[in-house]
């Protein structure tokens, strides 16, 4: 009966005593259009990125100069999302954070003063004031694509 009860305990899986569901909390971000690199300029000695570049516009339906152009705003619109400082929350408890829906800096601060108010006090004013952010992150990025769009326009004017 023993050597039966030790025979099927090396038929059990190893996963029975392991949780079914595991909890992978994975953020996947991808920039689809436009991921070239730098400001979009050709370098003339590098003919391979020339190639490269040649092509990516073609298979956007682009010129190359149309490519650039896109490249370039592209990047000053990133650039201008994460040099965007929010501030939200008082001088007891409050954060700072740049224009990315999740944010790439962020900073909490907790004063003496706000640790004295409690945890139910801090989580609720970190609740608020991270509202608060959001709202404001949002408003900065429809300026900073507003502001892509002028300077395409601009752009391609010239």
């Amino acid at each position: 009966m023993n050597i039966a009860l030790v025979t099927a305990l090396f038929f059990v899986s190893s996963n029975a005593f392991s949780p079914t569901f595991v909890n992978q909390n994975k953020v996947i971000t991808q920039r689809s259009m436009f991921s070239g690199g730098g400001e979009g300029a050709v370098l003339e000695d590098d003919p391979e990125k020339l190639k490269q570049m040649e092509a990516a516009a073609k298979s956007m339906g682009m010129s190359v100069e149309e490519y650039q152009l896109g490249i370039s705003a592209r990047n000053r619109f990133t650039k201008e999302i994460n040099d965007l400082r929010i501030s939200t929350g008082d001088d007891d408890i409050g954060l700072e954070v740049d224009g990315n829906s999740l944010p790439e800096h962020l900073v909490v601060k907790i004063s003496e003063a706000g640790k004295a108010k409690g945890k139910e006090a801090i989580s609720s004013e970190l609740k608020v004031a991270f509202e608060k952010a959001a709202v404001e992150a949002r408003a900065g990025r429809v300026k900073a694509q507003q502001n892509m769009m002028k300077f395409i326009q601009e752009t391609a004017k010239a």
